[in-house]
């Protein structure tokens, strides 16, 4: 049902919804700046982000970190982790090292023989990018996946 804004004169038209015999003014969302502003639809989305920083999506895929000291597995450019998926390839228990590019450390334990662990940063920023080290050659692969 559609009244107008300042009945019973003309004016633009209000779409409502008739709730216990009243009329409650029925809006849609719009998206965009003023004049520009878009109706909301399946067609035209409201914008979502499902990261906390940066302005492109990133996955590494699985990687394999390198022996000895830890070295960049994603950019240099800081980025913001929602997730590192590590994998240990071996029999053992694997240490590694992981520092952001300016070397903080975020410490751990170690990986336990055929472990897969996920670890959730919920889009905590690396700045200088993520570094990864392992004590051993092929021991240990790394996914990371955030924004940057």
């Amino acid at each position: 049902m559609a009244l107008k804004y300042d009945e019973p004169a003309a004016g633009p038209a209000i779409a409502t919804e008739v709730i216990a015999s009243a009329h409650h003014e029925h809006g849609k969302p719009v998206w965009g700046g003023a004049g520009a502003a878009k109706p909301i639809a399946e067609s035209s989305p409201l914008p979502a982000r499902d990261y906390h920083g940066g302005v492109a999506m990133f996955d590494t895929g699985l990687v394999l970190v390198a022996a000895g000291a830890a070295v960049l597995v994603t950019t240099a450019a800081d980025q913001w982790v929602d997730a590192l998926l590590l994998s240990n390839q071996t029999e053992v228990a694997q240490a590694f090292v992981l520092t952001d590019g300016n070397g903080l450390s975020y410490g751990g334990r170690d990986l336990e023989p055929k472990e897969l662990r996920a670890v959730p940063f919920f889009g905590c920023r690396f700045e200088g990018g993520v570094m990864l080290g392992a004590d051993n050659a092929d021991a240990i692969r790394v996914q990371v996946k955030g924004t940057r």
